[in-house]
């Protein structure tokens, strides 16, 4: 019985390793994100959404009545990339992007972004392809 719990043990920590999921592809990460609605919290707990519309551009607005306006698009290695006028000081950021029932995961090399999918636009976000970005 011991030997089983050994075994057990030992594939449970293997699989952990190597099953786990390296990302969507371009067109999933496309498909997933184009168009819908992200839901998450800043490193200060306030709650946040993120438009992501179809035409390359995207609205966030913070509860704390910060908003911003930026350009997306996916990389050559399927990551989903954000540049922002005011976030990140405007510097280019790219994710892996993995999900979990509706829960998506967004990995870099300096963080990982816990989100929520939302269908469609539900806060109504304005339509950043109206916005100038300049």
């Amino acid at each position: 019985m011991r030997k089983i719990k050994v075994i057990l043990s030992l594939w449970m920590i293997l699989c952990i390793t190597a099953c786990q999921d390296s990302g969507l592809d371009a067109k999933s990460v496309r498909d997933l994100l184009s168009g819908n609605t992200v839901r998450g919290r800043t490193e200060k707990g306030d709650l946040y959404h993120v438009f992501i519309a179809p035409s390359g551009t995207s609205f966030m607005q913070v509860e704390n009545n910060f908003s911003d306006i930026g350009q997306w698009h996916i990389d050559k290695e399927g990551r989903f990339c954000t540049k922002w006028l005011n976030v990140r000081q405007g510097i280019e950021s790219c994710f892996t992007v993995t999900l979990e029932r509706n829960i998506i995961f967004f990995t870099s090399s300096q963080m990982t972004l816990e989100l929520v999918l939302l269908n469609g636009n539900p806060m109504a976000l304005p339509k950043p392809d109206s916005l100038i970005m300049e």
